[in-house]
């Protein structure tokens, strides 16, 4: 980072936002035990809090507060082409998390944390990786890059996971001993507490260069992790499977077991495949599932992380048709409820929309396993296998499970909202006129659990931003409908200025409706109402933060 910026409290212009639309599974014991020797990384004494963004009234809500750097390092911010190698989460106090891969006091290019929240500072970095340096090799061609994992429950609990390079060790794949194999492991920080618990070795297997993919936590301080396993027994052609890593609040060590009747591609196409199309689901009761696209058809590992999925596992079959399903999302309540949506062909109609539903009630995929056609109800329509990657990469689309106890499925699709609850669908019903999600091709979107939104570049507003409740199916923040109408509060900086899509951007948004927004790039100085162009560095990328409150 520049060393123009003396202080951590430096504000800048700033800043824009990208974000993650998609939502996304135990054994023997083959974790190691938690040093007892913890990792501290305090929240600092608040200093002077930006209560406002750059040209935003002290009086609307929400409100971007003035961005900060969260780190003073004179050593370049981790990132791969525009691929962002650092990752955050958000409680619902406003409590954020971020990880980042940069340079330390020696010069290793080590994993740090640092905390802050909405209406605090941020606090000074913390290297937590130091027994088990993080992999910072670049694996494009795999679709992946290493970077870390991270997961932030409601109450505050977060868990960071990451990639370790290490002697593969006896029993590997395909391995000498003394060869490298990468393994992941993780770092918990339960609510309440300044310390990081030193590194635990997830599993004993390695995993090959493009996991973990996915950690959850969860209020209790459960964590479960999922990997691409690579299996040391295998004698012919290599095939992966689902790993996940178990561990309950109060175990000491991970638990992992393997997925043994879901093999996935190894390769260049296991890191796309298992972002994609396995998707791992933590509840608050402690349930997981891992669900997704087996093969052709879609499939559901169910179990808990204290018991994992059994001694015999048994996936559930969503669908019985002999047409080729193809994954859209999945995701999972915190009451146990899991929505599931593919894309295959039926009698009637090429191209239909599924839905099935899990309810812990009845144990059972509703409506009798039974797929849910919903084709008749989205704006889209009937889609083909041609466009509905294009749509459902882009932030159109939108799979959410609320907190409700009865189980309520929200389908967003462009500016409409079709839900399931009850067993019935609910037909679509129109957002307001300038929701955003209509214009998103280049546009970057987070949901919270109860179906909100934040949105920036939207309505084809390079910087603009907009926000939307659920409950009230109204906006609160949206973009004029022409650009004379547009003023500097409407834009992230305060100023026309698009950085998400130019430089890596990440964003999280808690159910309590406040986000945090994180990029890296090179401005010394961000562009603000007040000094628009900004002052680029020569070459040194910073991290900035900023929360939406």
């Amino acid at each position: 980072m520049s060393a123009k910026i003396p202080s951590i409290l430096k504000s800048a212009g700033t800043l824009l936002i990208s974000v993650l639309l998609t939502a996304c599974g135990g054994g023997e014991e083959t974790g190691t035990s938690s040093s007892t020797t913890p990792i501290s990384n305090p929240i600092t004494t608040p200093g002077t809090t930006p209560t406002t963004g750059p040209g935003v009234s002290s009086t609307q809500q929400p409100r971007w507060t003035t961005p900060l750097l969260l780190e003073t390092s004179n050593s370049q911010v981790e990132l791969f082409s525009n691929v962002p190698r650092y990752w955050l989460g958000i409680s619902d106090s406003g409590d954020a998390t971020v990880a980042f891969i940069q340079a330390d006091a020696t010069g290793r290019r080590a994993l740090q944390v640092t905390r802050g929240n909405s209406d605090t500072n941020w606090s000074e970095p913390t290297v937590i990786d130091a027994a088990a340096p993080i992999d910072v090799g670049d694996y494009p061609f795999s679709g992946s890059v290493s970077r870390p994992d991270v997961a932030v429950s409601p109450n505050g609990n977060a868990v960071v996971a990451w990639a370790h390079l290490t002697d593969c060790g006896t029993g590997s794949y395909l391995k000498n001993p003394a060869d490298p194999c990468s393994f992941v492991y993780a770092s918990r920080r339960l609510a309440g507490e300044s310390n990081w618990e030193a590194p635990i070795r997830v599993s004993d297997s390695p995993y090959g260069v493009w996991g973990p993919h996915r950690v959850k936590i969860n209020d209790r301080g459960d964590v479960a992790i999922l990997f691409a396993h690579a299996e040391p027994t295998e004698t012919t052609a290599r095939i992966d499977r689902p790993g996940v890593a178990l561990r309950t609040a109060t175990e000491s060590a991970f638990r992992v077991e393997v997925l043994n009747d879901w093999p996935i591609a190894y390769g260049f196409a296991t890191g796309p495949e298992l972002h994609r199309l396995v998707i791992l689901g933590l509840d608050e009761t402690g349930h997981v599932n891992v669900t997704g696209q087996r093969g052709t058809d879609i499939v559901s590992y169910r179990g808990s992380v204290a018991s994992g999925f059994g001694s015999v596992q048994v996936a559930a079959e969503l669908e019985s048709r002999a047409a080729t399903a193809s994954l859209f999302a999945v995701h999972t309540g915190s009451s146990g409820y899991i929505a599931t949506l593919w894309l295959q062909d039926t009698a009637t109609t090429a191209g239909s929309v599924l839905l099935s539903v899990f309810s812990p009630t009845t144990q059972s995929w509703t409506p009798s396993a039974v797929p849910i056609d919903l084709t008749q109800y989205l704006s889209s329509g009937a889609l083909t296998t041609a466009n509905s990657l294009s749509l459902f990469s882009t932030s159109k689309w939108a799979l959410r499970v609320t907190d409700d106890s009865a189980g309520h499925v929200l389908i967003y699709d462009r500016c409409t909202l079709t839900q399931w609850k009850a067993g019935a669908v609910i037909p679509k019903k129109n957002l307001p006129s300038l929701c955003g999600l209509h214009l998103s091709d280049n546009a970057l979107f987070v949901f919270n659990q109860k179906g909100d939104y934040v949105g920036v570049n939207a309505s084809g507003y390079d910087g603009g931003w907009v926000s939307y409740n659920q409950s009230t199916n109204s906006m609160t923040h949206t973009m004029p409908a022409n650009l004379a109408g547009v003023q500097p509060q409407d834009y992230v900086l305060g100023t026309r200025t698009r950085i998400a899509g130019s430089f890596p951007t990440v964003m999280d948004v808690s159910n309590t409706g406040k986000a945090i927004l994180v990029t890296s790039n090179r401005y010394a100085t961000l562009p603000s109402a007040s000094g628009p162009i900004g002052d680029l560095h020569p070459s040194l990328y910073n991290l900035w933060g900023l929360f939406l409150h």
